[in-house]
Order: structure tokens, then sequence, then C-alpha cells
């Protein structure tokens, strides 16, 4: 009697294992946004957590905001990098290139690469990005390397990013792809 519970719990092991690997494969978030469903992946909450999800009606603008635990830089700084998604609704006719444009605009970086859909930086194919750099606002002699994706689905403008300084970058740029590319539209 004892040996086939032994052999039961055996079997159960791995059964449980693989349903909660799926589950955990699986762990994506979706945010309803003006008749659109974003899909996106959350950062490894090991050493990412929501530092802030919030939705302005007033200006019918959304973001969510991730910060990484501190990683020390060659001079002993706290480095905290960050990742965001920027959601809001547009003209059902807006056009990528304008939508990039506009919101570059308002953005201060000056862009070292632009990644189209060759770059495979994005899963979503209305997307287009850049790789750029911009001065820390406080610290000067610190710049910040930056990676911005840009996306539209029927109502719903989307900005995604990810950005550390530029030492520290290499350190998170896996992390900052895998979050970008897992963020895109419910179709």
């Amino acid at each position: 009697m004892k040996g086939t519970n032994t052999v039961r719990n055996l079997m159960v092991l791995p059964i449980l294992s693989l349903l909660l690997g799926a589950t955990l494969a699986s762990a994506q978030v979706e945010i309803e946004s003006f008749g659109s469903t974003i899909v996106y992946e959350p950062p490894d909450s090991a050493v990412w957590h929501l530092a802030e999800r919030n939705y302005l009606s007033d200006r019918n603008v959304g973001y969510v905001i991730f910060k990484r635990q501190s990683i020390l830089d060659s001079t002993g700084r706290e480095i905290i990098p960050n990742l965001a998604i920027i959601y809001e609704e547009v003209s059902d006719s807006a056009d990528l290139i304008v939508y990039s444009f506009l919101k570059r605009q308002n953005a201060r970086f000056q862009v070292v690469k632009v990644l189209g859909p060759d770059s495979h930086v994005f899963s979503f194919a209305n997307a287009i990005g850049y790789e750029g750099t911009y001065p820390d606002r406080e610290i000067p002699d610190i710049v910040h390397r930056i990676l911005v994706g840009h996306m539209l689905h029927a109502r719903t403008g989307l900005q995604v990013m990810g950005d550390a300084t530029d030492e520290v970058f290499p350190k998170v740029e896996q992390e900052v792809r895998r979050f970008l590319h897992s963020v895109r539209f419910k179709e």
C-alpha cells in the first residue's frame, strides 16, 4: 500500500510540474485600450517590479512602468533600468510613420539606429522603433541608452521602451529586448 502511494505521487509530480510550467510560461497581461487589447509578458519578477500603472482619463493616456533592481556602475552609482508601455487614443486612420514622427518630436534622444521589421525587436507587424541615446538631466556626464517602439492598432497608439545608462545597458539589453518583443496587440 505504501509503495502504491509513492508511485502515485511520483506520477503526479511531473504532471503538476507541466501544469505549473505551462501556467508560468503563459503569464501574459492584457490591457483593454480603445477597442484594442494590448498583450505583454511582464519582465522577470525576481529582478523587476511593477512601479506604476495608471490611466489618465482626462488625457486618454495610460501607462505601465517597471523598474529593475539597481545595478552598480563603474563609479558605484546605483542605476535603475526602466521599462514602460504608454498607450493613448488615436484616430483609426492614423499612420504609423506620422505617429512615430510626432512622438519623436516630443522625445529628446539622438537616434543611433532605426529598428524596422528586419530587426526582429518587435513581434507586432505595424511597429517601428529606434535605438537612441540622451544625456541624463541631473548628471550631464551620464548618457542613457534607450530602445523605443511605436505601434498602432485600430484607435490605439502605443509606445514601448526600455531605458538604462549606456554603461549598464549591455547588462539588461536581453531583458529589454525580450519585454519589447512581448508587447503586441491581440488580433
